[in-house]
């Protein structure tokens, strides 16, 4: 296949390429660590999609820009 004839190429992104969970979690220990921050990275990194998801469907219904 010759690279002109592709028209288009997806990824998703959040979740399947993209590990974000563990990401949060690394990263939210990292910062502990350098700032003296005691915290359950992986409780904040669930409780963080659970605040996400609500306010990411009012995007998509057109309730928030």
């Amino acid at each position: 296949m010759e690279t002109a004839e592709i028209r288009a190429l997806t990824f998703d992104v959040f979740g399947t390429v993209v590990d974000w969970r563990s990401s949060l979690i690394r990263e939210g220990e990292a910062l502990g660590r350098t700032r003296g921050l005691n915290a359950d990275w992986a409780a904040f990194a669930d409780a963080w999609r659970g605040l996400y998801q609500p306010n990411l469907t009012k995007v998509r219904n057109g309730e928030m820009p």
